[in-house]
């Protein structure tokens, strides 16, 4: 009689180990941070033994799922401020250099024009944060700068003054250019730049140093 040969147990039961291995370890999160090992190793190119990969204190699955920032970079938006920072501390937008959109970083407004990094008009006057410091050179945190009791936004809108609100009989030039917000009396007039906002003023020559109610007045 022919012996029956026997199964060899250790090998089935390693065999059975590694099949077991292969279907579960990639399902299991080793780090506790709500991603699998399969997802971590092969979708989002991260860590499965840290639950913050790039050690800006905000979890993966957060920085994937939540703040849509890169798990992989600290400071996703190159602004000079890590995902964390940003997050916790400043209430920005880490995956936007610019959080209000005005057209100053994150960064230099809080750092250097101090100015509020979430309002993209800090002082309410009309002009974008960035188009203060940018191009008109006012003060982005006082909306007159040059206190002539109009704001920096009214000076720098070209508008109609006078009864009619637009031409009138008296003058052809019923509007007016606007005025300089970094000078309270830009057309050298009496009263300032704030004769400008007088309703009973019918137009303005603009640069011509007069605000006229009739023809010529200033030619």
């Amino acid at each position: 009689m022919r012996r029956r040969k026997k199964k060899n147990k250790p090998a089935n039961i390693f065999a059975a180990i590694v099949v077991l291995s292969i279907i579960l370890i990639p399902m299991i999160d080793f780090d506790k941070d709500e991603l699998s090992t399969y997802n971590e190793l092969f979708i989002h190119k991260t860590d499965p033994f840290n639950p913050d990969t790039d050690f800006d204190l905000i979890l993966d699955n957060e920085e994937i799922t939540i703040y849509l920032s890169n798990p992989n970079l600290n400071d996703t938006d190159s602004d000079g401020l890590t995902d964390g920072e940003e997050i916790k501390t400043y209430k920005t937008n880490p995956a936007m250099n610019d959080t209000d959109s005005d057209g100053l970083t994150d960064k230099y407004e809080l750092f250097e024009s101090l100015t509020n990094v979430t309002n993209p008009d800090s002082d309410n006057d009309g002009l974008t944060d960035g188009a203060e410091v940018n191009i008109h050179e006012t003060d982005p945190n006082d909306r007159d700068t040059d206190n002539d009791h109009l704001s920096d936004g009214y000076e720098l809108t070209p508008r109609a003054i006078g009864p009619s609100g637009g031409e009138t009989v008296e003058c052809e030039e019923g509007y007016y250019v606007g005025s300089d917000p970094l000078r309270s009396n830009t057309y050298s007039i009496s009263g300032g730049d704030i004769s400008l906002s007088d309703p009973s003023n019918s137009c303005i020559k603009p640069f011509c140093g007069k605000i006229t109610k009739r023809e010529g007045y200033c030619e």
